[in-house]
């Protein structure tokens, strides 16, 4: 798209160069050549090789002016080229950084997310042992309990069985 914008331009600037060229040589030759025919002191025959002279000196100039546009405008066309091509490739490289940027900064996260997960993790097993532990601690006080249960139990039987024969009595 930028091309042809650039090459829409071109040939409008290429088109007006040559436009004030041809009329720039048209209007020197008519002058030059009224000039000629109004002061000229020799005859038809000479004054008409003169004019034919005049116009062709015109033309050579014309074609030598338009050699020289059509080269100004091949450079215009180049410079802009280079410079087209030069702004593509800064913009590939930006880009390209951006891209590199963007997959650094993928990684970085990644890592993080990792690190993150072996935090968690290292805690989960942390808690777990944690967990087991309370529950190994929990085992022994419940078996402590039984034992106190069971030696109390004992002296409740005792007692009643030291009442009855009391009361029996």
């Amino acid at each position: 798209m930028l091309r042809e914008i650039y090459e829409e331009r071109r040939r409008k600037q290429f088109r007006e160069q040559v436009g004030k060229v041809v009329i720039s040589g048209t209007f020197a030759a008519l002058v030059g050549a009224a000039a000629g025919v109004l002061f000229a002191p020799k005859s038809g025959k000479e004054t008409r090789k003169d004019i034919a002279e005049g116009a062709q000196d015109i033309a050579d100039e014309l074609y030598i002016r338009s050699l020289e546009a059509k080269h100004a405008a091949q450079k215009t066309v180049e410079r802009i080229s280079d410079k087209t091509n030069e702004y593509v490739d800064q913009g590939v490289e930006k880009a390209h950084e951006f891209a590199d940027k963007a997959k650094d900064k993928a990684e970085e996260v990644g890592d993080e997310i990792e690190e993150k997960k072996e935090e968690l993790e290292k805690k989960a097993e942390e808690k777990a042992k944690e967990a087991k532990e309370k529950g190994k601690e929990v085992k022994e006080a419940s078996k402590d309990l039984k034992k106190d249960l069971k030696e109390e139990n004992k002296e409740v039987k005792k007692d009643v069985k030291e009442f009855k024969e009391k009361v029996t009595k």
